[in-house]
């Protein structure tokens, strides 16, 4: 079949030409179609609550100054609030200016801070009130009076970066004027819209850097391995183009690019430069003076479309499994990457051929330029060392693989919402303040609900809701309605209401819903660790709902959320890899109908992943979804060259070579491919060293390492096992 269509692809190649700019051009509208979802909240699925408005997505701006309650300092810190308030994306501002006085005046309970012109005595009394004070001592203002949280929620609107970029530049400008008005004053931005403005815009920065940085190393060592710059020209193209098609498909459909498939751009890459290297050299090595390119394309294609087409299908396969998640987002993923790795196979069968019939007419062939790169001895001799020494080799590969399977295990998973960041920033550290002086950097909410017409016994539910926290290494100070009936000196929700029949209270309380949220600040701690502390807080509520019949109690929103499905997801995406195992075994024992090979090309390729995590175990690393994803996209790579080295053996032994003698062939023959794809994509992956997320540094040398043991593994010890399992020398082939 493969044959057939060489045959007329070189024939019509006018009419290939029309395909392959039908399908850029459909691309690229789809691309200019392509939509960008950085909105964390569609990567976790939540207890939705859409009674209240959560402030999940709010700036905190964090104020530091070791006289606060100064005249200068309350004048400029009035001025920063009202400034806040100003600002037209902002639909809300929870500052220490909101707070009341606990001392009532004439049943008027004046606001806590003092005016900008208080005698000292004034100011003090406002800082030792605000201390003690239920309402946000520990909560906005820390025990030592010397730092204060402001919050500024943005409107729902303003829920992608783009939109809220203009939202911090706005708030931004409030604290630069906040620091030089001030006496002392120092104030940074954090909160969860702070950090994915500086992931994304870290991102963009670096995307243009790395791009071009990658593509230039990767010309260079191109040029080096293949010595023929009409190769390189035939070869760089194709991962680019096949990155298009799949965004441009994307955009079709309208699946937007979020922050799990947006690595889906370097999987398709990596698949189609290794399938890309081996179709090329397979054509320089048919190429000869008097043979035409045209003929040297058919039986290249011949010999490798079809290794080229069971990669694909089984890569593709492996990422199918994935739809079988409980999280739709990772389902997705798996699909876009499936379609993606059969685009690549198109985009490689397509537009090789078609560039080879423009480019590689003279001086192409291996008998022209030089000596063909798997004719070095490095690749004999390697074949040789295994093949000598194929039962110790064997061993030897079964101990790592099983060990490192058994301390992979030990590894656990772990998600935090700031593993972007280097701790030398001043975002992490910013966190890392906060966390440290109110208890923690992330709201985590509860939700109280009651049957019955009025709220009878509310006060004394929320009461015990927040006395489970208390004492808790992980969080701080809870806040409730029981905050405003403590620091107003009434006793109930219902005197409370009488007292203050005008206070805006559907931030805490809804009465047509019968619901009341409890707001917690929950340390970055881990998920790792939080996960399990949840738990136990899970049980403690149940206890409560028990005692007062009628109650309901449950989490909602974003970071219970995030720390339950995190763990979920990333173990979803290991135990995918496991699955796709299987299916690489089955697909493979089907696609060259052997059950004998099917079981040899297990350990070879899970050897990298198990090495890889082993690794990580031993580095007390936890896996988290960078570090699932860069294995999953090695175990495609593996895979590839483990097909393209069997789909070689088969082709020699129906040739006629004995077994050990087709071995030596296949690795001669696909050798210089493995080894080339290996060092381009290792050139690539050591630039992204340089980085400033952590992630893809770790990213980095996981994929590097992965892809140095898989090489390993693909030239000693497949080889070695080919030679002990398959049939004897002198038996005649099956």
């Amino acid at each position: 079949m493969m044959t057939a269509y060489a045959k007329w692809l070189v024939r019509h190649p006018l009419t290939g030409w029309l395909i392959f700019l039908l399908l850029t051009g459909c691309a690229l509208w789809g691309a200019s179609r392509l939509q960008f979802d950085d909105d964390l909240r569609t990567a976790f699925e939540s207890e939705e609550n859409h009674h209240f408005s959560l402030p999940e997505n709010a700036y905190i701006i964090l104020v530091e100054a070791d006289s606060l309650f100064s005249n200068r300092n309350i004048t400029a810190l009035r001025e920063f609030d009202f400034s806040l308030r100003e600002v037209e994306e902002v639909s809300r501002v929870v500052s220490i200016f909101d707070a009341r006085s606990l001392t009532a005046e004439d049943d008027y309970y004046p606001p806590l801070m003092p005016s900008d012109d208080a005698s000292p005595p004034a100011l003090e009394k406002a800082k030792t009130e605000a201390q003690r004070h239920p309402a946000i001592a520990s909560v906005l203002i820390n025990e030592k009076a010397n730092t204060l949280l402001f919050f500024a929620d943005p409107v729902p609107e303003a829920n992608q970066v783009d939109e809220l970029l203009p939202v911090q530049a706005s708030i931004e400008e409030a604290v630069e004027r906040l620091i030089s008005d001030g006496d002392g004053i120092s104030a940074r931005v954090a909160g969860v819209p702070a950090l994915r403005v500086e992931i994304i815009e870290m991102t963009r920065k670096e995307q243009i850097f790395f791009t071009f940085g990658c593509s230039l190393i990767g010309l260079l060592v191109a040029l080096i391995m293949f010595r023929n710059f009409r190769a390189v020209v035939i070869c760089l193209p194709v991962p680019l183009i096949s990155s298009l098609w799949i965004m441009g498909a994307m955009g079709l459909v309208g699946e937007p690019v979020n922050a799990m498939n947006n690595m889906v751009n370097v999987i398709v890459m990596i698949v189609a430069l290794t399938d890309t290297v081996h179709l090329v050299l397979s054509i320089r090595r048919n190429s000869r003076k008097d043979r035409p390119v045209s003929e040297a394309i058919i039986i290249a294609i011949g010999k490798v479309g079809g290794a080229c087409f069971l990669t694909s299908f089984t890569t593709a396969i492996a990422f199918s499994s994935l739809i079988f998640s409980s999280n739709w987002v990772i389902a997705k993923f798996g699909l876009v990457c499936a379609a993606g790795t059969m685009l690549v196979f198109i985009t490689v069968l397509l537009l090789v051929p078609l560039s080879a019939l423009i480019v590689a007419h003279k001086n192409f062939g291996f008998d022209v330029t030089g000596r063909d790169p798997a004719q070095l001895k490095i690749f004999e001799q390697s074949a040789n060392w295994a093949l000598g020494r194929r039962k110790r080799v064997i061993l030897t590969g079964f101990a790592l693989c099983a060990i490192s399977i058994l301390i992979c295990f030990t590894v656990e998973s772990d998600y935090r919402y700031r593993e972007n960041l280097d701790r030398d920033t001043i975002l992490f550290q910013t966190v890392e303040l906060i966390d440290k002086e109110f208890g923690g950097s992330q709201p985590l909410y509860l939700l109280a609900s009651w049957k019955t017409s009025e709220p009878v016994g509310l006060e004394e539910v929320l009461a015990e809701i927040e006395s489970v926290f208390s004492d808790s290494k992980f969080t701080g100070k809870p806040f409730s309605i029981l905050n405003l009936i403590e620091s107003t000196r009434t006793d109930s929700v219902a005197e409370f209401r009488a007292a203050f029949p005008d206070a805006d209270l559907s931030t805490f309380i809804n009465f047509e819903t019968k619901e009341a949220i409890v707001s917690v600040p929950l340390r970055d701690a881990g998920s790792r660790k939080l996960e399990p502390y949840l738990k136990e807080i899970s049980g403690k509520l149940e206890q409560i709902e028990r005692k007062h019949e009628g109650f309901g109690i449950k989490f909602t929103g974003l970071t219970e959320a995030s720390i339950r499905s995190s763990r979920i997801m990333i173990q979803e995406l290991i135990g995918s890899l496991f699955a796709a195992a299987a299916a690489i075994f089955l697909i493979i024992s089907i696609g060259f109908r052997s059950w004998r090979i099917g079981l040899i090309s297990i350990i070879p390729n899970l050897l990298p992943m198990s090495l890889t995590g082993s690794f990580l175990a031993l580095s007390g690393l936890p896996f988290q979804y960078i570090s699932t994803l860069a294995l999953t996209i090695c175990l495609g790579v593996s895979v590839d060259d483990t097909i393209h080295f069997l789909s070689r053996y088969q082709q020699e032994r129906k040739s006629g070579f004995a077994p050990l003698k087709a071995i030596h062939a296949s690795v001669r023959a696909v050798g210089s491919a493995l080894v080339t794809s290996t060092i381009v994509l290792v050139s690539g992956m050591a630039l992204l060293q340089i980085s400033g997320f952590p992630t893809l540094r770790l990213f980095s040398w996981l994929c590097i390492a992965t892809l140095a043991v898989a090489l390993l593994s693909d030239l000693i010890l497949l080889p070695a096992m080919m030679a002990f399992f398959s049939r004897k020398e002198g038996e005649p082939k099956s």
